[in-house]
């Protein structure tokens, strides 16, 4: 009996181990994370783990004073619902932070940012 206990609760925990762990997380961006680009980019990319909601999922590009340089709202792509596309305006040289807010089809939020620098 004590081993079909141990058995449940092991797997119960695991269950909810795997559960904690579905996030929607950056899997990349163009321009990359941390890098350098020469020339301003037409508009940013994210790419995540999982489906986003749409209306709840945003990214916004802010300048080195925390301006946001968005040219656009950002959105969902409609070809594919785990990338947000990002129109910016051309950007001059300089660093520029990606902040993303984002929930996953299954209702889970998350967060976070990056920097990219324009030559």
């Amino acid at each position: 009996m004590r081993t079909i206990l141990g058995i449940a609760t092991a797997l119960a925990l695991s269950l909810s181990a795997a559960s904690a762990f579905a996030h929607a997380a950056l899997q990349r961006a163009v321009p990359a994370v941390g890098s350098e680009v020469s020339g301003s980019p037409r508009q940013v990319q994210l790419w995540f783990s999982e489906a986003l909601e749409p209306a709840l999922s945003k990214a916004l590009v802010k300048d080195g004073a925390g301006k946001i340089v968005n040219a656009d709202q950002s959105a969902v792509a409609d070809d594919d619902r785990r990338r947000i596309d990002v129109p910016v305006a051309p950007l001059p040289p300089g660093t520029y932070r990606v902040e993303w807010s984002v929930v996953s089809v299954d209702g889970h939020k998350t967060s976070g940012n990056f920097a990219f620098t324009v030559k």
